[in-house]
């Protein structure tokens, strides 16, 4: 249980966890799944954090925008009903994989 709460805290799929589960239950099997599955892990998590730093990015930009005047010309409501205000194109990706 504490293999599977470590990979899950780590944010391995539960299906890269039981293919890890199924490699450790073979001792003497050659590791390279478990360094591919990882490897892959690192990829998926490495493009997770970039598209999480565009979203923090577009998010600062917009409260550097936001003069504290009224709400109809506050930047972060209008870039919210305007997606062409905004610098980047983030629709989503950055917590699908989640």
């Amino acid at each position: 249980l504490g293999f599977i709460r470590h990979a899950r805290d780590l944010g391995f799929t539960v299906e890269a966890i039981r293919d890890l589960i199924d490699l450790q239950e073979n001792p003497g099997t050659d590791c390279t799944k478990a360094d591919e599955l990882a490897r892959h892990h690192l990829v998926e998590t490495q493009k997770r954090i970039e598209q999480l730093r565009v979203l923090e990015s577009e998010l600062m930009r917009m409260i550097d925008g936001c003069a504290g005047g009224k709400v109809g010309s506050c930047e972060i409501v209008t870039s919210l009903f305007d997606h062409s205000k905004c610098l980047s194109d983030h629709k989503s990706k950055a917590l699908k994989e989640q």
